[in-house]
């Protein structure tokens, strides 16, 4: 499995995924993810979330900030053999977490 995000260089590897989101889950104390959309195109799924948490621990250098945090990512899933083989998300969660607001 390969995880590609906006968070850092490509992941390869479940373990190393698997890490990755308990790092995100661990630091976002009170976390709802809510499906959005999601569409389906032979073996490729994308999903569009609406996730609400409160960023209690340090995240990607980032230290923890104590504010609730909203984050609307996609997310793109390439399916083989009945497992995730590729992953793609999109929104700059590190982004999120420093305030930054980007352009007006």
């Amino acid at each position: 499995m390969t995880w590609r995000g906006s968070t850092g260089p490509a992941l390869r590897g479940r373990d190393r995924v698997v890490a990755l989101i308990g790092d995100v889950v661990g630091a976002l104390d009170g976390l709802t993810a809510t499906e959005q959309d999601m569409a389906a195109h032979g073996d490729t799924v994308t999903v569009r979330y609406r996730i609400e948490a409160t960023h209690s621990r340090d995240l990607f250098g980032v230290p923890a900030t104590g504010r609730p945090i909203r984050w609307a990512p996609a997310s793109t899933y390439r399916i083989s053999s009945g497992k995730i083989a590729n992953a793609v998300t999109s929104g700059n969660l590190a982004s999120i977490l420093r305030g930054d607001r980007g352009p007006p």
